[in-house]
């Protein structure tokens, strides 16, 4: 593949409610890197990323993966680690950012205490597109329904988001959503 470096973070379809000790995430095995509340590095060390379980979303409990990314801060040799990007399952809230974009206060509260520039989630399917915090993080709802990539080109050392590509299905339900 193209990429070297692929990262995937679990949602409420990755488990069988009747038994939780299955993991259809094993399926990633060897294709790319699960974070469960982690924090990695990649790009030769270029990007920091912080990938929230969905075990912290549905509890709203950040502590597991705040305590990682103390321990990565507290361990590195350059001091202070700035945070890139944010995954999550679920959706932050934004305050009047309209259907479908009123989420979780506590992870939005979370996003904010990372001043990361970047939060990538879906969750919400029928609500993909773009919205900015008043702090500047760019929030992107990556939902995958109907299979169309986002693709997001950030600069590392300017820590910005340059271009975002996250098409709608079709203009007419862009316009239902927008309403």
């Amino acid at each position: 593949s193209f990429h070297k470096e692929r990262i995937v973070i679990d949602g409420n379809h990755d488990q069988v409610l009747y038994n939780p000790h299955m993991d259809f995430m094993k399926e990633y095995d060897g294709v790319a890197r699960v974070l469960k509340d982690e924090v990695v590095q990649i790009a030769e060390g270029k990007i920091t990323v912080v990938g929230v379980s969905w075990k912290s979303c549905a509890s709203e409990d950040y502590s597991a993966v705040s305590s990682n990314v103390k321990k990565l801060r507290n361990e590195s040799q350059k001091g202070n680690i700035d945070i890139d990007l944010v995954l999550s399952h679920i959706h932050p809230y934004i305050k009047r950012g309209g259907n479908g974009w009123h989420g979780s206060r506590g992870l939005t509260e979370f996003v904010g205490d990372l001043n990361a520039p970047l939060h990538c989630f879906g969750h919400i399917h029928w609500t993909r597109g773009v919205r900015q915090t008043e702090s500047g993080t760019t929030l992107v709802n990556c939902a995958t329904t109907w299979n169309e990539p986002v693709v997001i080109d950030y600069d590392p050392c300017m820590r910005k988001v340059k271009m975002i590509h996250c098409p709608f299905p079709d203009e007419e339900l862009e316009n239902a959503i927008l309403r």
